[in-house]
């Protein structure tokens, strides 16, 4: 029997088997429209601790709030979704192209996406207006897989000053002139995807100054929003 998966909010305490909790209003929805949930079926809850069994306990009344509760049965327990991923590097691309390639970041577990520009960069003008645009379609992505964090994006850097931020975690740049890719590193890092035509040299050179590798994932240059999620794919280890 497959069960159904809905996200549990991020903002309130972690439940413990048996509460009785809410659902907010989204995923409320999503369980009584799409899932057709009724009371006494199991489904699994994504949160910011990890996925736990719940079941269906009380639907809402006529006239009132359309909220779901569900009663925990078992405790949340860590798993691949929980996993803390890299912070994505992406160079802006003209059109939906970067729209799309912000939900599938989310999907895979990026932990954070930042628009970069960068000398071959074309689309520029329009990525602090399409900020708030990009932050909601990661997060309604990140619901609909019932990934339980969210990937944040941010408002759109220069390369330089992304290169710059100190993280921790392999530090990687994904170009055709790189070295063969290493094991799948998984985890926390920073991965940089640059445009169409690839970064110049002197960002590459700017690149391994601040520390980064270069590294390639094959000999087929890929558009960029395909480079970036082929290059998620492999750091997250999926697929193994």
């Amino acid at each position: 029997m497959k069960i159904r998966r809905l996200t549990f909010p991020q903002d309130q305490p972690r439940p413990e088997p048996g509460d009785l909790v809410p659902l907010d209003p989204v995923q409320s929805r999503h369980g009584l429209t799409v899932l057709r949930l009724k009371p006494g079926q199991i489904l699994e809850l994504a949160g910011p601790w990890g996925l736990a069994q719940a079941t269906v306990e009380k639907l809402p009344a006529e006239r009132c709030p359309l909220v779901l509760w569900v009663r925990l049965i078992s405790p949340f327990t860590s798993n691949a979704l929980t996993a803390p991923g890299p912070q994505l590097g992406l160079a802006l691309i003209k059109g939906p192209r970067f729209d799309w390639a912000v939900e599938k970041a989310a999907e895979l577990g990026a932990a954070s996406l930042t628009p970069l520009t960068t000398k071959r960069t074309v689309s520029t003008g329009q990525g602090h207006l399409k900020h708030s645009r990009w932050q909601r379609l990661a997060e309604e992505a990140r619901k609909q897989c019932g990934r339980p964090t969210s990937m944040t994006v941010d408002q759109p850097q220069e390369l330089s000053e992304f290169l710059m931020r100190s993280a921790s975690g392999p530090k990687l740049v994904l170009d055709i002139s790189g070295g063969p890719a290493p094991p799948a590193p998984g985890g926390e890092g920073t991965l940089v995807v640059g445009p169409e035509g690839g970064l110049t040299e002197d960002e590459l050179n700017l690149a391994t100054e601040a520390g980064f590798t270069l590294v390639s994932l094959g000999p087929i240059r890929l558009r960029s929003e395909t480079a970036s999620l082929a290059a998620l794919a492999w750091w997250l280890g999926l697929g193994r």
